[in-house]
């Protein structure tokens, strides 16, 4: 009896164990595939997630070599040219001196005068590229200062000055007498000019070399060797039909009066070693137009007038020198000047005004070496 007992629970057994193995099996399958599925798919969003944090760090890699070299270039203009055509590779490494990230850095030059960066970074097998277009600065804001120097600049001298000093240089010294309105000294400030482009089409026209109480009219562009007049008398730039462009290549000298009829301009050109002096007043309401001076490089102006002289001199590697006159009323200069080197000798005083004139104007005769950033782009 407990042998036939005994005999019916191994039946039991292996009735039940007939009937439960393929279910065990089937979820264990399903688990297993599962588990395979997870494993995949956590791979691949490794994977992912992995290149995904390359991609940002090839991106930051690329954005900071375009950065290095537009900081580079807004605070060294003129070395773009330089780098024009040319490119540069970098890398990053880890505490270990291991390499993890690379980049490449060109620059180029488009048609219109517009610097591209394009900066490629690398991690692994990522990479990721953008491009930095840096623009240059509309000449319009040529003239923002009353005085700016390419070297270091003292104003200690001056009597009255309006409008605020800046310089390329390290340091602005001194203060003058009376600053009206709140001016500011800016140093290092990222402006570079290269020389004006005088025009090199002008017919050359008979000297003009004038005495005393003389009237002298000026109708034409035209190029001069010399223009000298005397005390007394008065030099007019007639621009009632156009701007007039006047090119000295010797020497100016002018001792009388200066007068601009009509409301165009007078660009006036004072060649390289050339010797160059004002030594007059335009009285108020006398110019209608405005008075452009470029020096070009090398040369020096002197300013010794006794009472105003209204213009906006241009000369980035050039001195201008102001002097107040001998009479009891200090010189007055209003205008704007950029110079290579400013000098100032018995408290003239400076009045700054903005020019009337449109940029497009300015950039026929001024080459602005200022750049800032435009626009990224992949």
């Amino acid at each position: 009896m407990l042998k036939q007992a005994y005999k019916n629970g191994v039946q039991a057994f292996k009735e039940e164990k007939g009937y439960a193995l393929p279910l065990v099996l089937i979820v264990m399958v399903v688990l297993f595939i599962l588990g395979t599925a997870l494993i995949q798919y956590a791979t691949t969003e490794a994977v992912q997630v992995s290149r995904s944090e390359k991609k940002m760090q090839a991106h930051y890699l690329a954005r900071s070599g375009a950065e290095a070299m537009a900081e580079h270039i807004i605070d060294n203009p003129s070395d773009a040219s330089d780098y024009f055509g040319e490119d540069g590779d970098g890398n990053i490494t880890n505490e270990d001196g291991d390499i993890v990230g690379e980049f490449n850095v060109s620059v180029e030059e488009d048609s219109d005068g517009k610097v591209i960066i394009e900066s490629t970074g690398s991690v692994d097998d990522v990479e990721e590229k953008l491009v930095l277009t840096l623009a240059s600065k509309d000449p319009e804001g040529v003239f923002d200062s009353a005085i700016f120097t390419e070297s270091d600049l003292d104003i200690d001298d001056l009597d009255e000055l309006r409008g605020d000093v800046s310089t390329a240089g390290d340091e602005i010294s001194g203060e003058p007498s009376t600053w009206l309105d709140d001016g500011e000294k800016k140093k290092n400030q990222g402006w570079l000019f290269e020389g004006p482009d005088a025009p090199t089409n002008l017919d050359t026209a008979t000297d003009i070399d004038e005495g005393t109480h003389e009237e002298i009219t000026i109708s034409e562009s035209n190029e001069y060797e010399n223009i000298k007049i005397g005390n007394h008398s008065t030099i007019s730039f007639d621009t009632e039909d156009n701007d007039l462009e006047i090119v000295v290549t010797e020497e100016m000298d002018i001792k009388g009066h200066i007068e601009i009829t009509g409301d165009n301009n007078v660009y006036l050109f004072l060649k390289e070693d050339t010797n160059n002096e004002i030594k007059t007043k335009s009285a108020e309401g006398s110019m209608d137009g405005d008075l452009f001076i470029f020096l070009m490089d090398g040369s020096q102006l002197d300013i010794t007038a006794n009472r105003e002289l209204e213009t906006f001199i241009f000369g980035p590697n050039a001195t201008v020198e102001i002097q107040s006159g001998a009479s009891s009323a200090a010189e007055t200069f209003t205008g704007a000047i950029i110079a290579e080197e400013f000098e100032s000798r018995g408290s003239p005083s400076v009045y700054y005004e903005p020019p009337d004139i449109s940029a497009d104007d300015l950039g026929n005769y001024i080459n602005v070496l200022l750049y800032e950033r435009e626009s990224y782009s992949r």
